[in-house]
């Protein structure tokens, strides 16, 4: 046991409640609908190179071949799981971000999402 408590990769650490991540691919799917809603991801375009870097942490662009420079969409973004094109996701605005994905039930528990939608 004390070796794995010992253990410099920190196997016993719960990443979902611990740790401090970026949101990842999860959070994805949340972003589209307030680009779409505020007009910001209908003509979006974010030009490629391996990846980039937000808030000091390097970020992949996805699947794309490694030395591919490339103009990508939404459309895109989606399919290819594309963190560079969802991080510019800044462009919303964490308050716009905040509201759409509380409306959307993040940041509740989820037995209170479930009640309030049967109480309705």
């Amino acid at each position: 046991m004390d070796e794995a408590v010992n253990d410099a990769d920190h196997p016993l650490l719960n990443k979902a409640i611990q740790a401090q991540l970026a949101p990842g691919s999860v959070f994805k799917i949340i972003m589209p609908p307030p680009g779409l809603q505020e007009g910001i991801a209908q003509n979006m375009k974010v030009e490629l190179q391996r990846g980039a870097s937000f808030y000091g942490r390097y970020s992949n662009a996805g699947s794309w071949p490694s030395t591919a420079r490339t103009l990508t969409d939404l459309t895109k973004a989606i399919y290819q799981s594309c963190d560079v094109f969802f991080y510019t996701g800044e462009k919303l605005g964490i308050e716009r971000i905040a509201k759409y994905a509380m409306a959307l039930g993040l940041g509740q528990k989820t037995a209170s999402i479930f009640l309030r939608k049967s109480a309705a």
